[in-house]
Parts: C-alpha cells; sequence; structure tokens
C-alpha cells in the first residue's frame, strides 16, 4: 500500500495474488517478464515503464488504475476483469494477447497501439476508445455494445462475429479487416471508412450512416433494414447481393445509384485444375504458375472481396482452408493461416501426460494468400463456423469419424478443441481469398478450434499418411522445412527429386 517504485529494475519479478493498493506506482522501471497473475490492483498508476512479457493472466482491477506510456509488447491481459476504472494511454501492445478481458466498469484506451494483438472475446461494452491504431489483429467474438471509437483504426483485423450494438464510430477505419456477422445494429457510424472489409451476414439494422465509405466492400446478406444511409455513403463496386432493405427496396434498386454490385459472387464459374507435383516441386518456382509465393513481411489482408463477374480462376483441386482460417500456438495465442509458419508448433488432437498436446508443421501442400477458392461454411451452434474446401476431411459423430466437407449435413456433431462436441446448424457456399493445406508431424491439428484432417479425398488419410512418411523422416533428421523452404526458393534440388520419385501424385496428397 501507497509504494513507490521509481526508476528501479523489476524484471522477471513476481507480484502473483499480490494486492497492490492504495497510492502505488510504478514509474520509468523495467519490469520486463514480471508476473501479476491473480493479483488485485486498486488506485495503482505506471506511467513511462517497460512491462514486455509481462503476465496479468485473471488480475482484477476493482479501483481506479491508471496506465501510461507503457510498452507491454508479447504481454498477457487474458481475463482479466475491471469492474473499477481503468485508464490506458499510449500503449504499446504488439503481440499482446488480451483474450476475454472483461469490464463492467470503466475502461477508457487513449491512443494504444498494436499489432498482432490477440483479443478475442473481449467484453468491454461503454468503454471509450480514442484515437490508437490495431494492425493484423484479433478481435472475434467481441462485445463493444455502446462502446465509442473516435478516430480508432483497426487494419487487416479479424472481428468476425463481434458485436457493436448501439456503438458510436466517428472517424474509425476498419479497412481490409475481417468483420464477418458482426453486428451494428443501432449504432451511429460517421466519416468512417470500412473500404474492403468482408462483412457478410452484417447486422446494420436501425443503424445511422454518415459519409461512410463501404467502397469495395462485401456486404452480401448483410441486413440494413430500417438503417438511415446519408447520400454522402460511398458504396462504390460493394459487393450487395442478397442485402435486406426497406419497404422491399431490391438491391437493384438500392444500388443503381451508388454503384454497387447486385451479381451473386458465390456462383462466380470457377476451374479447378489439379497440379502436378512436379510443377509444385520444381527446384524453379518461376516455372510453374501455380507455386505460391514467399511469405511477405507483413500479413496479408482479411478476406477480400470476390473476383470480379465472369472470371475464371485456376485453383488447386484441394485448397483446404483460406487465409483467415485460425490455428492455436502453445502460448494459447491464435494466429490466421497466411501468419502460420513451417516448423511452428500448433495444437492438435490428443493429450501428453495430461496436457494438451502440440505438433510441427512440417510441410504446407498448398500456401499462397492470393488465390481464390470456393469453401464451406460450417456454421456451429456454438456460434463459431469452420470454412473448410468441400474435398477435405473432417471429424464428425463426436471426432471419431472422418468425412467429407463436402458431405456434411446440419446435424452432424464436430468436435472443439475444448472437447465439447459442437451440432452443425448451417451450410453455405462462398469464394474465399487464401489456399493453405498446412501438414502436423502428428496428422491432425485443429483449425478454427475444430479438428480436421491434414488430408484431403484425393488420396484417402491412412494412405496419404504413408506416403508422407519420408518427408516427415528428412524432416526430422535434417530440420528442413521442406515445402515451406521451396516456397521461400531454398529447397535442396535433392529433396525435391526424393520428393517427386516418393510421391507420384498430385500436389493434392500433400
Amino acid at each position: 500500500t501507497n509504494v513507490n517504485f521509481d526508476a528501479v529494475t523489476l524484471k522477471s519479478a513476481s507480484f502473483r495474488q499480490s494486492q497492490i493498493l492504495g497510492g502505488s506506482s510504478f514509474d520509468n522501471v523495467n519490469a520486463d517478464n514480471a508476473i501479476f497473475a491473480s493479483a488485485q490492483l486498486r488506485d495503482v498508476s505506471f506511467s513511462g515503464s517497460s512491462f514486455k512479457g509481462t503476465d496479468w493472466n485473471a488480475a482484477k482491477f476493482p479501483g481506479a488504475i491508471k496506465m501510461d506510456d507503457l510498452d507491454l509488447s508479447n504481454s498477457n491481459f487474458e481475463n482479466i476483469v475491471v469492474s473499477g476504472e481503468l485508464i490506458m494511454t499510449r500503449l504499446t501492445l504488439d503481440s499482446a494477447s488480451l483474450i476475454s478481458l472483461s469490464s463492467s466498469g470503466t475502461l477508457k484506451l487513449d491512443n494504444a497501439v498494436g499489432s498482432n494483438v490477440q483479443a478475442d472475446q473481449m467484453s468491454v461494452s461503454k468503454s471509450q476508445w480514442i484515437g490508437g491504431k490495431f494492425e493484423s489483429s484479433s478481435f472475434a467474438n467481441g462485445i463493444f455494445d455502446e462502446v465509442a471509437f473516435d478516430g480508432t483504426s483497426f487494419l487487416d483485423c479479424d472481428m468476425m462475429d463481434s458485436q457493436f450494438a448501439k456503438a458510436i464510430l466517428k472517424k474509425a477505419d476498419l479497412q481490409a479487416s475481417n468483420m464477418s456477422s458482426a453486428d451494428f445494429s443501432h449504432a451511429e457510424v460517421t466519416d468512417s471508412s470500412f473500404r474492403e472489409v468482408y462483412l457478410r451476414n452484417g447486422n446494420f439494422a436501425q443503424s445511422t450512416l454518415s459519409n461512410t465509405n463501404f467502397q469495395q466492400a462485401n456486404l452480401m446478406h448483410s441486413n440494413f433494414a430500417g438503417a438511415s444511409i446519408s447520400n454522402n455513403c460511398d458504396f462504390t463496386n460493394a459487393k450487395c447481393f442478397g442485402i435486406v432493405l426497406d419497404n422491399g427496396q431490391t438491391c437493384e434498386q438500392f444500388c443503381g445509384s451508388r454503384g454497387c454490385s447486385c451479381v451473386n459472387y458465390d456462383q462466380v464459374p470457377v476451374t479447378v485444375t489439379p497440379t502436378p507435383l512436379t510443377s509444385t516441386l520444381s527446384p524453379s518456382p518461376s516455372a510453374s504458375p501455380s507455386a505460391s509465393p514467399s511469405p511477405s513481411t507483413s500479413p496479408s489482408a482479411s478476406p477480400s472481396p470476390s473476383p470480379t463477374p465472369g472470371d475464371l480462376i485456376s485453383l488447386p483441386a484441394s485448397p483446404c482452408f483460406p487465409a483467415f482460417a485460425r490455428v492455436s500456438l502453445e502460448s494459447g495465442k491464435h494466429i490466421r493461416m497466411d501468419d502460420l509458419q513451417p516448423g511452428t508448433k500448433i495444437q492438435v488432437p490428443g493429450k501428453i501426460s495430461g496436457q494438451l498436446a502440440y505438433s510441427e508443421v512440417y510441410l504446407f501442400g498448398h500456401r499462397s494468400r492470393d488465390l481464390y477458392a470456393e469453401y464451406i461454411a460450417v456454421a456451429l451452434a456454438n456460434g463459431k463456423s469452420l470454412s473448410v474446401s468441400p474435398n477435405h476431411y473432417v471429424y464428425v459423430d463426436g471426432g471419431s469419424q472422418l468425412k467429407l466437407a463436402g458431405q456434411i449435413e446440419v446435424g452432424d456433431l464436430l468436435l472443439s478443441s475444448s472437447g465439447d462436441i459442437v451440432p452443425v446448424i448451417s451450410l453455405t457456399r462462398s469464394i474465399e481469398k487464401g489456399v493453405f493445406n498446412p501438414h502436423t508431424l502428428q496428422g491432425d491439428l485443429y483449425v478454427d478450434d475444430i479438428k480436421v484432417s491434414s488430408y484431403t479425398s484425393v488420396v484417402p488419410p491412412v494412405m496419404g499418411h504413408i506416403l508422407l512418411s519420408p518427408v516427415r523422416m528428412i524432416y526430422k533428421l535434417m530440420r528442413w522445412n521442406l515445402v515451406g523452404n521451396h516456397l521461400e526458393d531454398t529447397m535442396p534440388s535433392w529433396v525435391y527429386k526424393v520428393l517427386a520419385e516418393t510421391i507420384s501424385t498430385s500436389s493434392s496428397v500433400l
């Protein structure tokens, strides 16, 4: 109580389950990797300090907390409960985890910045966000009802299934984010940008939209019933097929003067052409137009609008998963497919010594951010969904039987990573951006928290696993990320020859 830590080093210090109360402060300290897990903090201030890699899991803030000019990169704020007042100003939150942070008190974020932030399932109704910029971060399944966003940017973020009912967005920028099924009912949106946002099945019922940019956004099947849309809103080239409007107004009538499109992009013709193994594994990446590009230094955008009508797209036979599908790391963080790298350990079914199991990704059969493919969106009773190609195997009957995604039916029971059995409630087809087929050493994996196989219908999973045994052996012995390294143009030519001679079938086997 009433302790001032000023210009001291507290690296790796532990305040676990402590009570830090009444007028205490941390000023200009270095507290990297310190532990505040399950601590209770009331009337405490933090300023001008480094708290990188700190653990605040399940901490409670029942009183006034002020955080100003802190570096909280790689820190864990999961399951924090704010029942008092938390004011966070000029924070750096790169790669921090704020999963399941909840606030029933007063939460204010002022000019916070962060990239690769994991903040799924936040519940921060009535909070205030002033300025700030978040890039390539995840805020999926969040509750932001009645939140005021003023000048805040969420660029290329995953915000699917989040709730913004009665929120106020002023000069907010959500460009290129994935906001599928987001709820903006009764919201007030002014001078904001949804440019290139993926907003299928969104809800803007009874909202007020003024001077807002929806250029090239995917708004298919979204609900605008009762919405007040000013004439200075820009819907140029937005996809609006299936939108719900007032008084029987049709999409064509709505888009007539706005320059948006009423084409059903789910029915854009697609040519599926299998790619020979020799093309995928060619020592020269430029030799095959189907070879996936090297990963860029910055993550690609969230699922973007589908190609223009009539375009023919050359697709791999087994696209498997889109760019925005996610896997879980050992840290508990979820990352998108287009951020997943060879050699990364991700969660797989089963347990080891009673702990969650993780297995390395040693191979990508397909790995492209730029290709489009047809996927099935499998909506589940727990409010989540899995996007997967029709000929990819998914576990049904509570995780005990394999079934092609294209044969899944409403009522089938899938297995979640938490062990829950989840019924399928609906199935829809759509064209999404990104083609990714990761293989783990174990053979299975969880994608969007659902148990799936690494394999497709081209070869039975057992046979596919046998065929790839030499690849796994080479990987384990040499620690080479074979196809991943090939995509980065460093695969040894002799490895290519071994693979080409061992597996004489299409790249879909991989």
